[in-house]
């Protein structure tokens, strides 16, 4: 009520008063209800400039209870959203303790908001009177989300404030929406592209290693993981063959068990496609000191006609790092892997057909120049020893008369048996031809490349080989040779050795020279 007061003159004296009044609530009603309006649209015009900046969702829920919180009177704010998994987003501002109401956790709070769209109770806190609002954020008439606020109860609620909170809802939704299914649409296309490259990759060249990196690096491309691995099964076990390890020591050739209870007994001999968003809790694997990093774990089978060869698997420092979209990345890029993997296999299979000798096993002429090449350029470029056995059986061919063919492959094939024994596996052993091998040891200097030609014609000497009951005796001549600075070459150096082997067999055999 408004009252006016005004006095009656006559002259200069006062002869009374008159006094005026009128009821002003409906128009101070409309005033604020103006004012609220007013306010409203101006917020809704910011979201719609603050949500076109940006292309990130927890930034743009950021920026709207930021902008929201800016209101006068707002106490309060907060928006939860569903990105990837039911209200797995949520940004708040202010004191939202006070909130009455839990939207995330009461399925029957959620049911009546998908039924009215906006949920209003009147608080007091502090003896202040206040207004918490909630508003369903919706998508193809499912609600994914909700805008909840509290504000300081100024007036009461016309059919046009419920009319603008509506709007307000339609706006942040939409919004929203917007920006959900743009990081939808382009994360897609990153991981489509990712995998077409990889694939390309691994379509053109059959080299194991090569197949690796590309599916590890398009991974790294929609997938947050500090490390992974490449594990195939080998035997009884899972041997990690390829991945990345950023910051620590590589785990190539470090070997798993498939003990019931173990990541590689879920994935491989169970082909469960495994989540485990607590690492640690789910696999005591993980918490040995070597893989105590591992928080979070995801691991698919590679799978060749339904059968399993091993698994890929990724791994972050933070628990739950990964969701279900990453999970399906994981599960395109094995498919590939595994189609990957399984060529380069059949492709070195061949490739070790080609380079082998198909009587004893060990390397032929091709594969003794092709890996020796190889370790003969590296020993140059890096300057570092190496040395070169060359040695023929001694009167082979007169053993060979004696037993037949079959018994000249007999002794040949233990000979080389008895060579794999004694060398490193970093020594390049084959059949030159004939009954003459040779021997490449890399960084190996003079004197150790002589104590290896005395070892194997030691253990020829002390070695019983027994042919259909007749034990033979066998030995051999050896000629060494070192690798002679940059401007020696491999077939300088078997030529010298073949000299050196040649004094062997003329002074009677049995020896090394």
């Amino acid at each position: 009520m408004e009252t006016a007061v005004s006095p009656i003159l006559k002259g200069n004296e006062i002869e009374g008063w008159t006094m005026s009044s009128r009821d002003v609530t409906s128009e101070m009603k409309l005033q604020a209800e103006l004012r609220t309006r007013d306010s409203m649209m101006v917020f809704m015009n910011d979201l719609y400039v603050l949500v076109l900046s940006g292309d990130n969702l927890q930034e743009a829920a950021s920026k709207i209870v930021n902008r929201a919180y800016e209101e006068k009177g707002i106490v309060g704010c907060r928006i939860v959203f569903s990105e990837e998994d039911p209200f797995d987003l949520e940004v708040s501002r202010g004191n939202t303790e006070i909130f009455p109401i839990d939207v995330k956790g009461d399925p029957e709070v959620l049911s009546k908001l998908s039924s009215n769209h906006i949920l209003l109770e009147n608080i007091v806190d502090d003896g202040i009177e206040l207004r918490y609002v909630c508003i369903a954020l919706e998508s193809n008439n499912e609600v994914i989300g909700a805008f909840e606020s509290v504000a300081e109860r100024a007036t009461g609620l016309t059919e046009e404030s419920m009319d603008l909170y509506r709007l307000l809802g339609t706006t942040i939704s939409l919004s929203l929406n917007k920006i959900k299914n743009f990081v939808t649409t382009k994360r897609n296309h990153i991981t489509s592209e990712s995998l077409r490259k990889a694939t390309e990759a691994i379509t053109k060249d059959l080299d194991m290693n090569t197949v690796i990196e590309s599916i590890v690096g398009g991974l790294r491309q929609v997938i947050p993981f500090y490390s992974a691995a490449v594990e195939l099964i080998d035997g009884d076990q899972l041997l990690i063959v390829g991945g990345s390890w950023p910051g620590r020591d590589s785990f190539l050739g470090t070997r798993f068990t498939m003990e019931i209870g173990s990541p590689g007994y879920d994935v491989v001999k169970k082909k469960r496609i495994v989540l485990a968003e607590y690492a640690q809790k789910r696999y005591h694997q993980f918490n040995r000191p070597d893989f105590a990093f591992i928080k979070s774990w995801m691991g698919v089978p590679l799978l060749i006609e339904d059968e399993p060869i091993g698994m890929i698997a990724v791994d972050s420092e933070i628990e739950r790092a990964f969701r279900n979209r990453h999970l399906e990345a994981l599960k395109a890029f094995a498919d590939i892997a595994a189609i990957g993997i399984n060529n380069a296999r059949l492709h070195e299979e061949v490739r070790d057909l080609s380079i082998r000798d198909y009587l004893t096993g060990v390397y032929n002429r091709r594969g003794l120049f092709e890996l020796g090449e190889r370790e003969f350029e590296k020993a140059k470029r890096y300057g570092t020893k190496m040395g070169l056995i060359m040695f023929d059986l001694d009167n082979f061919k007169k053993l060979n008369d004696r037993l037949g063919h079959l018994g000249g492959d007999f002794v040949l094939k233990r000979v080389a048996q008895i060579c794999c024994k004694i060398l490193r596996a970093a020594d390049i052993f084959g059949r030159y031809g004939g009954d003459e091998f040779i021997v490449i040891l890399p960084m190996t200097d003079s004197r150790r490349t002589e104590e290896a030609a005395f070892r194997i014609c030691r253990a020829f000497r002390e070695t019983n080989i027994e042919y259909n009951g007749i034990t033979l005796e066998v030995s051999a001549s050896f000629g060494i040779a070192s690798l002679m600075g940059q401007e020696d070459e491999l077939e300088e150096m078997i030529k010298r050795a073949d000299k050196n082997l040649y004094v062997s067999k003329i002074s009677g055999g049995d020896r090394v020279t």
